[in-house]
Order: structure tokens, then C-alpha cells, then sequence
């Protein structure tokens, strides 16, 4: 999606990237199950986190990764929120 900056001038767009539904990353509910892993070698330093969350009457699987101390990419597993054990599937 393209949208113009409130300070539109000289023909510039400003390209805003949507943020994808129901992803919380800092949400204060506490996870089901979650894991941190870590990749190291030469210069690369990784790290993904999963976690299991309650939405609604079901769980979602979200994830954060990238360079350690950089910005991470978080996303979803699940487009929509699932049964425990489905989850617990996709997490594992």
C-alpha cells in the first residue's frame, strides 16, 4: 500500500508497510509455551523466539528472529487462531 506522508511535497510517496493482524510481540499475556534459540558462528549471530498465546477461544504460534541486537522480523504461524494440540504441532 502506497500512502502520502502528512508532509507530502516535491511528488515523494512514502512507502508504510502494513502490520499483519493479531501479531503482538510485546503483549503482557503470558505464553503457554515458548522457546529462545541461538545461532553463532563467524560473524553470523542469530536468534529466533516462538511462543504459543491464547487468542480468542484458540492459540497462535508467533515468532521473532534475526541479528541479535538488531531489529527482529516477528510474524505468525497461524492465519487464525487454533486447537491447543494444532498449535503445539506447528510450534514443535
Amino acid at each position: 500500500m502506497v500512502t502520502r506522508s502528512p508532509g507530502f511535497h516535491g511528488g515523494h510517496f512514502v512507502f508504510i508497510p502494513q502490520p499483519q493482524p493479531n501479531i503482538d510481540m510485546t503483549s503482557t499475556t503470558p505464553a503457554l509455551q515458548s522457546a529462545s534459540l541461538h545461532y553463532r558462528e563467524g560473524n553470523s549471530d542469530k536468534v529466533y523466539h516462538a511462543a504459543i498465546g491464547p487468542k480468542g477461544e484458540g492459540y497462535l504460534v508467533t515468532f521473532a528472529c534475526g541479528r541479535r541486537g538488531q531489529t527482529l522480523n516477528t510474524g505468525i504461524k497461524t492465519t487464525y487462531p487454533v486447537s491447543l494440540a494444532e498449535a503445539t504441532r506447528i510450534f514443535d
